[in-house]
């Protein structure tokens, strides 16, 4: 029996420090908590989400693949074949995996350089805001 797992790719949540500590500030709002969730995520491209799925469907394949060779390994815990196919699936894993963290390395390289853009347009923003409300003063 195959279990399905759920990931959502459509978007990473910027955190920091003092994101954190305004969150717990914002906690007894929980209007003012989602729309600074839904103001604060940074969208990955179509590729990259695609790529993630492609990278998920993979790992979960070949740990199905484990998981079976281990069970069969209880069964026939003497079979020498099942065991180098065991060893076999456990190094695709491990190549799997090296694969996903060096695209993943990407993803956030990629998202940081989002997340400084996001950070400039919105002090610059924070700062017409301001100018504004004191040109209205004056």
């Amino acid at each position: 029996m195959q279990k399905k797992f759920k990931i959502d790719f459509y978007t990473i949540k910027r955190s920091d420090s003092s994101d954190d500590q305004r969150q717990d500030e914002k906690r007894s709002d929980s209007s003012d908590d989602q729309r600074q969730d839904e103001d604060e995520r940074i969208p990955l491209n179509d590729d990259q989400k695609q790529k993630l799925k492609d990278y998920y469907e993979l790992l979960q394949t070949i740990l199905v693949k484990i998981c079976d060779n281990l069970s069969d390994i209880c069964d026939n815990f003497h079979d020498n074949a099942i065991h180098d196919k065991f060893k076999d699936n456990f190094n695709i894993l491990q190549e799997r995996l090296k694969e996903f963290a060096q695209f993943m390395n990407l993803i956030i390289n990629d998202l940081e350089a989002k997340l400084q853009k996001f950070q400039k347009e919105k002090k610059n923003r924070w700062i017409k805001a301001g100018v504004s409300t004191l040109l209205s003063i004056i």
